[in-house]
């Protein structure tokens, strides 16, 4: 493909993922560039995927061999790579991957920096990467497209508690890590319908350490979701976790802060109409500074969603319309402490049952009947089979005109 041709393809996509996440369009063009050659590799033609991403995409996957970098020196193995349906759907699935602790530095920053850290990152193994992608912004003066904000939202990280090897409280067939995560991804759906940026701290099963021992994994994903924030203009940080205890019976939701604010208060009170409704224990606002998760720079809450450990309560917390209701409660807590007015999921209107429609009558009733009379003379005259039963037809048509039941099949 032509180079224009293909800049102008993906420039739109770019650009639009650069305001939304901060990503330098730039950036976006120039790795797709050297990826697939122009969009002519074998990668972007079979599988649409302009960024040599590896792993299981929407479309399935696509195996091939590839250059790696093994100790500075390069070598071809077969790997897989993520298979999409359009270029601009791959184009969406990077950004995802790059909005993660491990490509922090890549986000929000200028294209030359952006081109050394998603090498550092580890995006790629070659050792000149970095350089073959800003020769080809230079070249074809890609920074163009970089310019204007790159936010124009509201940022909210949403922090969902523990993760593998750390699964969290455990209790009644429930790990506290997959119910946070769950319970995220539909609060992160309810800020983006309200075009608020979101970012996750986690974006599988997995905490942000790959230290072997727990005691350290925890220490270094906490310092890691920390970092994390603490890199982005965070408008609020969301930690999302359940609650555990040795009493079945202890039962509740509760809000946790650092310190408390009209920002904390405004979530809660969101909160606290929702467990109204469903009769459900406010365990209240809590100060909580010993948290390290709560030490970070934006205003932060740590939601503590109802005990793993009560029957009842984790009952709901399986229940998909449940979860559903309290990721609405919850992300309206959030719009309002960022002020951003919530707007409520428009339910479909109930069809009203249709009346049927009166058959319009053809004949007044008095006619049909003098009509039929006379037809019924006829038949009474009439000594053919044939001729009775024609006349009987005739008759039932006149009754139909008027609006009345046949008498004759």
């Amino acid at each position: 493909m032509e180079p224009q041709a293909f800049i102008s393809k993906i420039k739109d996509a770019a650009i639009e993922e650069n305001k939304k996440v901060g990503i330098p369009a730039s950036l976006t063009i120039a790795q797709a560039i050297l990826e697939t050659g122009w969009g002519e590799s074998e990668l972007a033609k079979k599988a649409n995927n302009l960024f040599g991403l590896k792993g299981t995409g929407p479309a399935g996957t696509y195996e091939k061999e590839s250059p790696e970098y093994r100790n500075g020196k390069k070598t071809t193995e077969k790997s897989i790579f993520c298979k999409y349906n359009s270029w601009g759907e791959c184009i969406k699935c990077r950004s995802e991957r790059l909005l993660t602790p491990r490509y922090a530095k890549v986000i929000g920053t200028d294209w030359r920096a952006a081109c050394v850290e998603v090498w550092k990152a580890g995006y790629a193994t070659d050792p000149t990467y970095p350089d073959k992608l800003m020769n080809i912004i230079q070249r074809y003066k890609l920074y163009q497209y970089d310019k204007g904000e790159y936010r124009v939202s509201k940022l909210v990280l949403i922090d969902p508690g523990h993760g593998m090897p750390d699964p969290g409280a455990c209790g009644n067939g429930l790990q506290e890590h997959e119910r946070a995560f769950a319970l995220a991804q539909l609060v992160g759906k309810v800020l983006t319908r309200h075009g608020v940026t979101v970012l996750f701290t986690r974006n599988g099963e997995r905490s942000l350490s790959s230290a072997t021992n727990l005691k350290t994994n925890k220490n270094e994903d906490l310092a890691a979701r920390q970092r994390f924030s603490n890199s982005k203009a965070t408008d609020f940080f969301l930690s999302l976790h359940m609650n555990s205890s040795d009493d079945p019976t202890s039962n509740g939701y509760e809000t946790l802060c650092y310190s408390q604010n009209r920002q904390i208060e405004a979530l809660h009170a969101a909160i606290k109409a929702f467990l109204q409704r469903h009769g459900l224990k406010d365990r209240g606002i809590k100060i909580r500074t010993n948290l390290a998760v709560l030490k970070v720079k934006a205003k932060a809450a740590l939601l503590e969603c109802f005990f793993i450990s009560n029957p009842k309560e984790a009952a709901l917390m399986k229940d998909a319309a449940f979860l559903l209701e309290l990721a609405e409660a919850i992300g309206q807590g959030v719009l309002v402490a960022i002020g951003i007015a919530y707007v409520p999921v428009k339910k479909p209107e109930t069809p009203q049952p249709t009346q049927p429609k009166e058959e319009k009558k053809l004949m007044k009733t008095e006619d049909a009947n003098k009509i039929i009379r006379i037809l019924q003379d006829r038949w009474n005259a009439s000594t053919c089979q044939d001729e009775k039963k024609e006349v009987g037809r005739l008759a039932d048509e006149v009754r139909v005109a008027a609006g009345m039941k046949k008498v004759n099949g």
